[in-house]
């Protein structure tokens, strides 16, 4: 779930759908987010209202929803929380501020007023929404290590297909492993269409179900221009009570230097869903406005139906084959495992 909701580009769904952990909750978790309310109502998510999806299953800050330290790491609050985010970019000709320079005022804070002036003007702007401190903590990976990790997650994949094909149909690969046979079983055979049709089927699927996650919150990149080498990023916070919980003041400060800084809000489609699923009273003559209202709502309908279709051919095709197969399968997701774990090492 935590991978889901620090997603933002199609290579983090590729390396979610590939060997996937929480096959379950992604689909739980696209419903929540961009469901018909039917769907909601079958989870038992019908009165969940946005604040709640966001603060619990997308990266997004708001006026509803910040992020915090409490003493121990990060976490995701509701409420306006007292936090300041500060960028401090430093060029590589810093030289010091023009020092007053006496033109026979007697009175020197005029000089120093003139001195000011000279000073170069410094563009501040501010947002609404509360700062992204998670997002911008550590930096990321850059887009060559998810595109490899993507690929690595494929190949791993399509190697526990290739080799379930190959301790069914190889005889001599088929006599190395318990319990040992001259042919091929007819379960076999099904268990081998089954599991190479599901995999496909739920790969696609889940990549769909990312994605509709994934674009539920709208990321902003903020880049540094060449001629400037060092960029800190620092978050003042203040004390602040939420609810019984006490948060102490704080300066935090980003790991390293960075050369980007990101944003990230809820996407306008949110608004527009809520609100037309809201009115779903006064469509009850169109009944495929009951089923879903809008575009999203088919994608993700459409979407996580298929991939519970593809996931029970998967199981029920591994059951079927050669117990080595899901083996394999199991040592695949424990890869993809660490390296999702590894990609998100900073958090």
């Amino acid at each position: 779930q935590q991978f889901l909701s620090e997603a933002y580009s199609i290579w983090d769904c590729v390396i979610f759908a590939t060997a996937p952990l929480g096959i379950i909750t992604a689909i739980v978790t696209a419903i929540r987010i961009s469901g018909p309310l039917w769907m909601c109502a079958l989870i038992g998510r019908a009165r969940e209202d946005l604040s709640s999806v966001e603060l619990e299953l997308m990266s997004s800050t708001s006026r509803d929803v910040g992020e915090i330290w409490n003493g121990e790491t990060i976490v995701r609050s509701a409420g306006r929380l007292n936090v300041v985010q500060l960028i401090l970019i430093r060029s590589e000709s810093d030289d010091p501020p023009p020092k007053p320079k006496s033109d026979g005022s007697l009175d020197p804070q005029d000089d120093a007023e003139k001195a000011a002036s000279e000073a170069p003007k410094i563009d501040v702007r501010e947002f609404e929404n509360a700062p992204n401190i998670s997002l911008n903590l550590h930096s990321g990976s850059e887009w060559a290590i998810l595109a490899s990790a993507a690929l690595i997650g494929t190949v791993l994949q399509l190697g526990v297909v290739v080799y379930s094909g190959s301790v069914t149909f190889h005889s001599g690969l088929r006599k190395l492993i318990p319990p040992y046979s001259d042919h091929v079983p007819h379960l076999a055979k099904m268990g081998f269409i089954l599991l190479a049709s599901g995999t496909v089927i739920l790969t696609l699927a889940l990549i769909v179900v990312c994605n509709v996650i994934e674009t539920s919150t709208s990321e902003r990149e903020w880049r540094v221009d060449n001629q400037l080498k060092e960029v800190r990023v620092m978050w003042l916070q203040r004390e602040r009570y939420v609810g019984d919980q006490q948060f102490d003041a704080a300066i935090l400060f980003a790991r390293e230097d960075k050369h980007r800084v990101l944003t990230s809000q809820r996407s306008s489609g949110m608004k527009r869903r809520v609100k037309r699923s809201a009115n779903i009273e006064s469509i009850r003559h169109n009944i495929w406005r009951h089923v879903a209202s809008n575009r999203t709502e088919w994608i993700t309908l459409t979407s996580t139906t298929i991939a519970m279709v593809g996931f029970g051919l998967q199981f029920q095709g591994l059951r079927f084959l050669n117990w080595s197969c899901s083996l394999v399968q199991l040592a695949a997701i424990f890869a993809m495992t660490l390296i999702r774990a590894t990609l998100r090492r900073g958090l």
